[in-house]
Protein backbone atom coordinates (compact mmCIF):
# COMPACT_ATOMS: atom_id res chain seq x y z
CA UNK A 1 0.00 0.00 0.00
CA UNK A 2 2.04 2.96 -1.30
CA UNK A 3 1.17 6.45 -0.86
CA UNK A 4 0.71 8.68 -3.82
CA UNK A 5 0.52 12.33 -4.43
CA UNK A 6 -1.38 14.21 -7.81
CA UNK A 7 -3.48 17.35 -8.68
CA UNK A 8 -7.35 16.94 -9.01
CA UNK A 9 -10.32 18.49 -9.55
CA UNK A 10 -13.58 17.67 -7.60
CA UNK A 11 -16.53 15.91 -9.52
CA UNK A 12 -18.44 15.19 -6.94
CA UNK A 13 -18.51 14.09 -3.26
CA UNK A 14 -21.41 12.63 -1.32
CA UNK A 15 -21.60 11.07 2.20
CA UNK A 16 -21.14 7.41 2.32
CA UNK A 17 -21.84 5.59 5.45
CA UNK A 18 -22.13 7.96 8.35
CA UNK A 19 -18.45 10.44 8.51
CA UNK A 20 -17.04 9.27 5.28
CA UNK A 21 -17.68 10.64 1.75
CA UNK A 22 -17.12 9.20 -1.30
CA UNK A 23 -15.16 11.29 -4.24
CA UNK A 24 -15.12 11.34 -7.38
CA UNK A 25 -11.69 13.23 -8.89
CA UNK A 26 -10.34 13.52 -12.31
CA UNK A 27 -6.59 13.45 -11.17
CA UNK A 28 -3.47 14.39 -13.44
CA UNK A 29 -1.11 11.41 -12.63
CA UNK A 30 -4.27 8.41 -12.40
CA UNK A 31 -7.16 9.31 -14.95
CA UNK A 32 -10.48 9.36 -12.86
CA UNK A 33 -10.57 8.19 -9.07
CA UNK A 34 -12.97 7.16 -7.22
CA UNK A 35 -12.58 6.86 -3.67
CA UNK A 36 -13.48 7.45 -0.06
CA UNK A 37 -12.72 9.92 2.45
CA UNK A 38 -12.54 8.36 5.75
CA UNK A 39 -14.08 10.35 8.70
CA UNK A 40 -14.43 13.71 6.14
CA UNK A 41 -17.03 15.10 7.88
CA UNK A 42 -15.73 15.67 10.68
CA UNK A 43 -11.94 16.07 9.68
CA UNK A 44 -11.17 19.52 9.05
CA UNK A 45 -7.85 19.03 9.23
CA UNK A 46 -7.46 16.46 6.44
CA UNK A 47 -10.18 17.51 4.61
CA UNK A 48 -11.68 20.94 5.60
CA UNK A 49 -13.65 22.22 2.49
CA UNK A 50 -11.46 20.56 0.07
CA UNK A 51 -13.94 18.19 -0.99
CA UNK A 52 -16.54 20.55 -2.64
CA UNK A 53 -16.96 20.00 -6.14
CA UNK A 54 -14.89 22.40 -9.04
CA UNK A 55 -12.13 22.47 -6.10
CA UNK A 56 -8.48 22.22 -7.67
CA UNK A 57 -6.22 20.34 -4.94
CA UNK A 58 -3.13 18.55 -4.33
CA UNK A 59 -4.38 14.88 -2.90
CA UNK A 60 -2.35 12.05 -0.78
CA UNK A 61 -3.99 8.66 -1.18
CA UNK A 62 -3.32 5.47 -0.91
CA UNK A 63 -4.67 2.53 -3.21
CA UNK A 64 -4.67 -1.38 -2.92
CA UNK A 65 -4.42 -3.36 -5.94
CA UNK A 66 -7.45 -5.93 -5.33
CA UNK A 67 -10.06 -2.87 -4.35
CA UNK A 68 -10.75 -0.36 -7.17
CA UNK A 69 -11.46 2.21 -4.43
CA UNK A 70 -8.67 4.70 -3.55
CA UNK A 71 -8.52 5.50 0.16
CA UNK A 72 -7.78 9.68 1.02
CA UNK A 73 -5.50 10.65 3.04
CA UNK A 74 -5.44 14.45 3.17
CA UNK A 75 -6.22 17.43 0.44
CA UNK A 76 -4.24 20.71 0.28
CA UNK A 77 -6.62 23.30 -1.88
CA UNK A 78 -4.78 25.13 -5.13
CA UNK A 79 -7.13 26.73 -5.82
CA UNK A 80 -11.03 26.78 -4.71
CA UNK A 81 -12.43 28.86 -7.78
CA UNK A 82 -14.67 30.93 -5.46
CA UNK A 83 -15.50 33.61 -8.57
CA UNK A 84 -16.53 30.64 -10.54
CA UNK A 85 -18.52 29.20 -7.28
CA UNK A 86 -20.20 32.76 -6.62
CA UNK A 87 -21.95 33.15 -9.79
CA UNK A 88 -24.40 30.54 -10.70
CA UNK A 89 -24.37 30.36 -14.62
CA UNK A 90 -20.89 30.21 -14.64
CA UNK A 91 -21.13 27.45 -12.09
CA UNK A 92 -23.35 25.63 -14.07
CA UNK A 93 -21.05 25.25 -17.64
CA UNK A 94 -17.95 24.83 -14.90
CA UNK A 95 -20.37 21.80 -13.72
CA UNK A 96 -20.91 20.48 -17.41
CA UNK A 97 -17.25 21.00 -18.44
CA UNK A 98 -16.50 18.95 -15.15
CA UNK A 99 -19.24 16.17 -16.44
CA UNK A 100 -17.55 16.56 -19.89
CA UNK A 101 -14.14 15.89 -19.35
CA UNK A 102 -15.49 12.98 -16.60
CA UNK A 103 -17.08 10.90 -19.48
CA UNK A 104 -13.98 11.05 -21.25
CA UNK A 105 -11.60 10.36 -18.80
CA UNK A 106 -10.92 6.73 -17.89
CA UNK A 107 -10.54 5.02 -14.48
CA UNK A 108 -6.99 4.70 -13.43
CA UNK A 109 -5.42 5.78 -16.84
CA UNK A 110 -3.02 8.81 -16.74
CA UNK A 111 -4.63 11.64 -18.87
CA UNK A 112 -2.64 14.43 -18.15
CA UNK A 113 -3.33 16.53 -21.30
CA UNK A 114 -6.62 16.34 -20.70
CA UNK A 115 -6.84 17.31 -17.14
CA UNK A 116 -4.63 20.50 -18.15
CA UNK A 117 -7.15 20.76 -20.77
CA UNK A 118 -9.85 20.82 -18.14
CA UNK A 119 -7.49 22.84 -15.90
CA UNK A 120 -7.23 25.66 -18.44
CA UNK A 121 -11.01 26.09 -19.47
CA UNK A 122 -11.94 26.48 -15.79
CA UNK A 123 -9.22 29.36 -15.47
CA UNK A 124 -10.72 31.13 -18.68
CA UNK A 125 -14.34 30.54 -17.52
CA UNK A 126 -13.73 32.25 -13.97
CA UNK A 127 -12.69 35.29 -16.04
CA UNK A 128 -14.61 35.10 -18.76
CA UNK A 129 -17.84 36.30 -19.58
CA UNK A 130 -18.77 34.67 -22.44
CA UNK A 131 -19.54 31.70 -20.86
CA UNK A 132 -21.58 29.70 -24.14
CA UNK A 133 -19.18 30.40 -26.44
CA UNK A 134 -16.60 29.48 -24.26
CA UNK A 135 -18.45 26.14 -23.68
CA UNK A 136 -18.38 25.61 -27.76
CA UNK A 137 -15.25 26.20 -28.00
CA UNK A 138 -14.27 23.08 -25.44
CA UNK A 139 -16.48 21.07 -27.01
CA UNK A 140 -14.77 21.66 -30.61
CA UNK A 141 -11.74 21.34 -28.85
CA UNK A 142 -12.22 17.91 -27.09
CA UNK A 143 -13.23 16.19 -30.10
CA UNK A 144 -9.58 15.80 -31.88
CA UNK A 145 -8.76 14.48 -28.46
CA UNK A 146 -11.64 11.40 -28.05
CA UNK A 147 -10.47 10.56 -31.64
CA UNK A 148 -12.87 12.59 -33.28
CA UNK A 149 -11.38 14.73 -36.01
CA UNK A 150 -14.11 16.99 -38.24
CA UNK A 151 -12.89 17.15 -41.93
CA UNK A 152 -13.54 20.54 -42.70
CA UNK A 153 -11.11 20.83 -45.60
CA UNK A 154 -13.80 19.82 -48.32
CA UNK A 155 -17.16 18.72 -48.85
CA UNK A 156 -18.29 15.07 -47.80
CA UNK A 157 -20.26 14.34 -50.54
CA UNK A 158 -19.00 16.61 -53.46
CA UNK A 159 -15.31 16.28 -52.14
CA UNK A 160 -15.11 20.30 -53.55
CA UNK A 161 -13.27 22.55 -51.59
CA UNK A 162 -15.50 25.44 -49.65
CA UNK A 163 -15.07 28.83 -51.72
Amino acid sequence: MALCKTEAIVVQATLFREYDKRVVLLTKDAGKLVGIAPYAVKSQKRFASGLQSLTHLTVIYDEKKQISLVRLQEVHIINAYTRLKENLNKMAYGSYFLELISEVMREKEPQAPLFDYLLSFLQALEKSRQEELLSRLLEARLLPQIGWKPDLAHCLHCKQAPV
